[in-house]
């Protein structure tokens, strides 16, 4: 995620100091690729969400799955309203619709959106955290497993993270109000629109929004109502600004979730390499079998999502210049939309069980429409059999000259 939050801005800071911003680069990777990627990570996951949602997919690690692919959902919906709207419409600041959008739609847009999609990041990121413990105790401590993974503890635990991940970014909904742009009546330009330069400061990230067109029509005096985002008072406050909004954030979503998944998975890859020698000289049960398969699922799922956060911790640091950072910014976000995206191609390639329950589904879809199909064709062909003839005295003239 962009630096300290979701900086859906025109305007972007680092700690209060603003990069320069490239908006030809963010429309490339915000405008297009990430709605591109966005599009089909929601068509994946929702063949995800029918497969997992499946009676016969009931299992400790299936339950932490459904809740990642709902967050995970969750996540491509707010990025493609948030990042990917915002970038388009600033390539064209005097197209009056888009123009509406981005100081009268957008800043009532704002809030809500950046306290949905990070309390989703953090529900996600903890959820990736407890699925890859539960995987380590089931593989690497077996006999521990049957007391800890059960139905009851991991609903708990799901409740739990979701509960701690609203309650840590309600601060985020009290960091900002929309308020009227001042000097509006400040004519900078004729014939385009009257234009004032509009101060904010969102969220503390956001410093000016330039080019605000403020008529309705070109060469018009009618003022458009403009809205901005100002920081509260509570969003001016260090604590919030730099202690909550970096540095908590910076720990709690990068640093201690990536340590211990990357311990974690390399415990698991050491295991599964152990399992795998002491299987060559045995047979594996099904259910052996079924838990090794599941402990892969999950070890390319951490490891792709470990790919795709690590950007986004690289940007929390404000060592990179204005440039480079508005380049790694672009590309942090485009890869944390894309870790929400790719998890149904990991399902479908490494997951036996999920590919056996995808393919059965699309069978009986077809059974049931070849089926259908039939039914239709012998209600058609019982309707012809069962149309009377023509009587006798009912027949055409000239069927009863060719019978004379």
């Amino acid at each position: 995620m962009p630096v300290s939050e979701l900086n859906l801005q025109v305007n972007i800071s680092v700690g209060g100091v603003p990069f320069k911003q490239d908006k030809h680069l963010m429309f490339i990777f915000w405008g297009i690729i990430l709605p591109v990627i966005g599009s089909f990570g929601l068509i994946g996951n929702m063949l995800n969400i029918i497969v997992l949602f499946r009676r016969e997919m009931k299992s400790t690690t299936v339950y932490f799955l459904r809740t990642l692919v709902l967050t995970d959902t969750g996540i491509i919906v707010g990025c493609i309203l948030g990042l990917s709207s915002i970038s388009i419409t600033q390539l064209h600041p005097d197209n009056p619709a888009m123009n509406y959008y981005t100081h009268v739609i957008y800043p009532h847009m704002y809030t809500p959106i950046n306290f949905i999609v990070m309390a989703l990041q953090f529900t996600n990121v903890w959820v990736t955290v407890a699925v890859t413990i539960e995987r380590y105790i089931a593989i690497c401590h077996p006999f521990s497993a049957d007391f800890v993974r059960n139905k009851r503890n991991t609903f708990i635990l799901i409740g739990c993270i979701c509960v701690i991940a609203i309650a840590y970014n309600i601060p985020r909904c009290f960091a900002t109000k929309v308020t009227e742009c001042d000097n509006r009546t400040e004519c900078v330009t004729s014939c385009v629109g009257n234009r004032s330069e509009c101060r904010s400061g969102a969220m503390p990230n956001v410093t000016e929004c330039d080019n605000i067109t403020d008529c309705i029509t070109p060469c018009d005096d009618n003022k458009r109502y403009c809205l901005s985002l100002v920081t509260t008072d509570l969003g001016r406050t260090e604590g919030y600004e730099q202690y909550y909004s970096v540095y908590a954030y910076m720990v709690v979503i990068y640093i201690v979730p990536l340590v211990i998944l990357i311990i974690l998975n390399i415990l698991l890859i050491i295991e599964l390499m152990r399992m795998r020698k002491r299987r060559s000289a045995t047979f594996p049960s099904p259910n052996e079998n079924s838990e090794t398969n599941m402990s892969i699922v999950l070890i390319l799922i951490v490891v792709v999502f470990i790919l795709c956060q690590t950007p986004g911790l690289v940007a929390q640091f404000w060592f990179l210049d204005q440039d480079m950072l508005t380049k790694w910014l672009c590309v942090s976000n485009t890869l944390f939309a894309l870790n929400s995206s790719v998890n149904f191609l990991i399902y479908t390639t490494v997951g036996r069980k999920f590919r056996k329950v995808l393919f059965t589904i699309f069978r009986l879809h077809a059974k049931r429409k070849r089926n259908r199909g039939a039914r239709n064709g012998a209600t058609e062909l019982a309707t012809l059999t069962k149309m009377p003839a023509y009587a006798p005295e009912d027949e055409p003239d000239e069927t009863r000259q060719l019978n004379a």
